[in-house]
C-alpha cells in the first residue's frame, strides 16, 4: 500500500497517542503480535527509542504527542502486502478499538456534546485537534449526508485515512443515526489537495 502521495513531502507534525495506542494493543493481542514485534523492531532507531514492546500498546501513551512519521514507518510495516480488502478489514477492527477506547476514555465527556450529525460538524475541527496537531477541518450537513473535508494534513497517511471514514461511521452510529454508507470523494492518494468523505444517513423516523 501507498501511504502517501510520491509529491508529499515527509511528515512534520504529530499524532495523539490516543489515536493509535489502542490499535497497537489490539493488534498485539487480537492481530499478529509476532509482526508488530518485527515491524517494531525494523523501525529507525530514533522511533525505536520512543517505544517499549514489552509494554502494554508498545509504551505508547494516550496523553503524548509522537511524530506523524513514526505512526506512518509503523503502519507501513503492518500493512505491508495486504490486499485492499484485508486493508478495509484491519482499518474497521483497528479503528474500532481506538474509538472505543476513545468514546469511554478521557474524551468522553466531548464525545457526548456530540449527539447530533450537525453538532458533529460544528465541533469538527475540536474533535481534529485532540488526535492531530496539523490540518483544516470542514463540516456540513446536506439532508441525511453528513460531508467532511480535511485539508493542509501534513500527517496524511492512506491507511489512517480509512481509519478516520470508520470513525466517522462509528462516531455517528453513538449518536443513534443508522449509517447506510461511508462513501469517500476526493483523497490526498490520488493527488488532490484534501480528502473529502461523505457519510449518508438514513431518514429520520
Amino acid at each position: 500500500m501507498l501511504g502517501r502521495h510520491p509529491r508529499d513531502p515527509p511528515p512534520q507534525d504529530r499524532m495523539k497517542g490516543i489515536s493509535i495506542a489502542a490499535f497497537v494493543q489490539w493488534y498485539a493481542t487480537s492481530g499478529d503480535p509476532e509482526r508488530l514485534r518485527a515491524v517494531i523492531g525494523r523501525l529507525r532507531p530514533e522511533h525505536q527509542a520512543l517505544l517499549a514492546p514489552e509494554r502494554p500498546s508498545a509504551g505508547i501513551i494516550a496523553s503524548t504527542w509522537y511524530p506523524s512519521a513514526l505512526v506512518h514507518e509503523l503502519l507501513d510495516g503492518l500493512t505491508e502486502g495486504l490486499s485492499e480488502r484485508e486493508l478495509d478489514d484491519l482499518a474497521e477492527r483497528g479503528e474500532g478499538a481506538i474509538m472505543d477506547a476513545t468514546l469511554h476514555g478521557t474524551h468522553r465527556l466531548f464525545f457526548r456534546m456530540l449527539v447530533t450529525p450537525e453538532r458533529y460538524a460544528r465541533y469538527s475541527q475540536a474533535l481534529w485537534g485532540r488526535f492531530f496537531d496539523s490540518g483544516r477541518v470542514e463540516s456540513w450537513v446536506d439532508g441525511r449526508t453528513v460531508s467532511n473535508r480535511v485539508s493542509g494534513w501534513r500527517g496524511y497517511h492512506c491507511f489512517i485515512c480509512k481509519m478516520n471514514r470508520e470513525a466517522l461511521r462509528i462516531i455517528h452510529q453513538a449518536m443513534g443515526e443508522e449509517v447506510l454508507g461511508v462513501d469517500a470523494g476526493d483523497c490526498r492518494a490520488a493527488g488532490a489537495l484534501s480528502c473529502v468523505t461523505h457519510v449518508r444517513l438514513a431518514p429520520r423516523r
